[in-house]
């Protein structure tokens, strides 16, 4: 198998696309992931210790806690809320990786087609476009999963150097649902 794929040109995609997918991702969860807190501390009566199956080298605890009873009915739907957003969080970085993955099809399939560096012909043979698909798989899984991941790991919340309106527009969308929920 013959990679068409110049290294640099390579690296130069990640780059771009990584600081590209890191903005997306932190802005659609500032926007679509609203956390409600919580109206009083004692909001669970009874936890569930639960040992993690894959443990955050991070984290210093390997336990999470699931509430089996709580204070009152609205505390329970307060916590089925962001259990909801939780599934959210994860439906994001789902499209956010398909957004990578359709630009590294257009970069590393489609753009060689624009440039003149390839032969249409070429890009129409199933075995050619399969050839590409490793490269581009690559290319999307570092530049839309892990690097946006880890930097999003490695700075603090996003609420301390973000733009505050998606802040602020989550605070009041948050006061809305605990209006709601009430």
């Amino acid at each position: 198998m013959n990679f068409n794929v110049n290294f640099k040109e390579f690296l130069q995609f990640v780059i771009i696309n990584t600081a590209a997918m890191f903005i997306l991702m932190v802005t659609l969860e500032a926007i679509f992931v609203i956390h409600v807190p919580h109206q009083d501390d004692g909001w669970c009566v009874k936890f569930n210790k639960i040992e993690k199956e894959f443990g955050n080298p991070l984290s210093d605890t390997e336990y999470t806690y699931e509430c089996l009873e709580f204070k009152n009915d609205f505390e329970k739907r307060i916590e089925q809320t962001n259990i909801a957003m939780g599934d959210r969080k994860v439906f994001i970085r789902i499209v956010v990786f398909l957004i990578g993955f359709l630009t590294a099809f257009g970069f590393f399939h489609l753009y060689p087609l624009w440039k003149g560096k390839s032969n249409v012909f070429r890009h129409l043979k199933l075995l050619h476009f399969l050839t590409d698909m490793p490269v581009i798989a690559v290319a999307a899984l570092i530049s839309a999963i892990f690097l946006p991941l880890l930097i999003l790991g490695s700075l603090p919340h996003a609420e301390v150097w973000y733009f505050q309106i998606f802040y602020d527009y989550n605070y009041s969308v948050a006061m809305e649902i605990l209006e709601t929920l009430k």
